[in-house]
């Protein structure tokens, strides 16, 4: 009979075990969590009601948790609200999709040389961000009677 056992072939997703199975994250938050809930139920008993207080103590230690434990697509839990908080309030709506034609760089190149019979030296003082069009009406201006 076959025994078959998957193994992970991603091996920088694979997380080192400390102590029992639990990582050195888990090992870490589970107890404080655990000793933050347990003082907030101690302390919260004698004037709440005992549903309230677990209800208190759940509300306490269940951060610690999650944060402990979730892990999503390589990413705990910390990392994964701040990128939605990244998304929804700080990055642009409207995203632009720019590319680097070079093709197009190197075909204007070759129009300026050729037919514009521009000199290299000139063709430095191009700046990219601006269109070429204008950029040609600015420096060279159509000479009155002369060659368009």
């Amino acid at each position: 009979m076959a025994f078959q056992v998957d193994i992970n072939r991603n091996i920088d997703d694979v997380e080192e075990k400390v102590i029992g199975g639990f990582t050195k994250r888990q090992v870490i938050l589970f107890p404080i969590g655990a000793a933050l809930g347990i003082g907030v139920y101690f302390l919260t008993k004698t004037v709440l009601p005992n549903d309230i207080a677990m209800i208190l103590m759940i509300i306490v230690a269940m951060p610690f948790f999650l944060f402990a434990s979730y892990k999503r697509d390589g990413q705990h839990l910390e990392e994964f609200i701040a990128d939605i908080v990244k998304f929804k309030f700080k990055e642009p709506k409207v995203y632009t999709y720019e590319t680097n034609n070079i093709y197009g760089y190197l075909e204007k190149m070759s129009y300026r040389k050729k037919v514009l019979k521009i000199s290299d030296k000139d063709i430095a003082r191009f700046d990219e961000e601006d269109t070429f069009k204008g950029k040609l009406l600015k420096i060279f201006k159509p000479q009155k009677g002369g060659k368009k």
